[in-house]
């Protein structure tokens, strides 16, 4: 069973939701628990009817996964999806109208669909839109150029709640925003407590950041204590802001991991009162 942070296919597995298929309780169950098999539904917002066909083909032949629905626009998606809510719903960037990442953004805030795997499947790998695409709620990111076999993989990780990310995808982030910056003030981190906060700044939680350095989650805490102490914060939101006001991190465009970073600071908080 994996578990999180843990690498699978080449994503990272970073937290277990429950899904949002319409199925019975069985199924609902199943879909949050990965030793039961389930079948886990998929629609798809594509308007190239070749490539629609062979994802349809690809999804409907796995034993994992039932086909709902192929929409060729985010205007037709958004009216209709509605009525047929998927676990999981693949979105291409480069559709007429209202593209991929607006797409993503307005469904998000559509009743019924917090739990809905939004998963970009694209040739468009620039930083922006990657970015873009993760703040409006994507919870992956995958190139058209993936094997059919890695595909059905990664989609079967989102749907579990993982984030499914190729890995060339999220090389090309930490290149085009966390490249070294001229500080306004002395770095006063060591270089790997740099490498812990630009993780925090990606919304990595310490699991994950300790499976990505081959550490252990209390080597990872205990680097979290120092960047506390010696940025003079007291939350990973505060760490990210101190972080950027230093030079650190770059200012623009905001990380998207600042928003989970404030979203966890509540959690710990709301904890600690408890």
């Amino acid at each position: 069973m994996p578990y999180i942070g843990q690498k699978i296919s080449g994503l990272l597995v970073v937290g277990l939701v429950p899904c949002a298929c319409p199925f019975s309780k069985a199924r609902q169950f199943a879909c949050r628990d990965m030793t039961i098999h389930s079948e886990f539904s998929v629609s798809i917002i594509e308007d190239n009817s070749e490539a629609a066909k062979r994802i349809q083909s690809l999804i409907a032949g796995s034993p994992d996964f039932v086909f709902y629905d192929h929409y060729s626009s985010a205007e037709q998606a958004i009216r209709k999806l509605p009525a047929r809510i998927p676990c999981l719903v693949l979105v291409d960037i480069n559709l007429p109208g209202i593209d991929g990442a607006e797409c993503i953004r307005r469904l998000r805030s559509m009743p019924g669909f917090t739990a809905v795997r939004l998963v970009v499947l694209t040739v468009f790998e620039d930083a922006n839109t990657i970015i873009r695409s993760i703040q409006n709620g994507a919870n992956g990111y995958l190139l058209k150029d993936i094997s059919s076999a890695l595909l059905l993989a990664e989609l079967k990780v989102a749907c579990l709640g993982g984030a499914a990310m190729n890995a060339s995808i999220a090389e090309g982030i930490l290149q085009a925003y966390f490249q070294p910056v001229a500080a306004t003030e002395p770095n006063p981190l060591s270089p790997r407590e740099n490498e812990v906060i630009n993780y925090i700044s990606l919304g990595m939680t310490y699991n994950e950041i300790a499976n990505e350095l081959s550490l252990s989650a209390h080597t990872v805490r205990r680097h979290i204590e120092n960047i506390y102490r010696k940025l003079e914060v007291n939350s990973r939101s505060q760490a990210i802001q101190r972080s950027h006001e230093i030079g650190l991190l770059p200012a623009n465009p905001p990380v998207p991991g600042l928003k989970l970073a404030r979203e966890r600071d509540g959690a710990e908080a709301k904890g600690t009162r408890q």
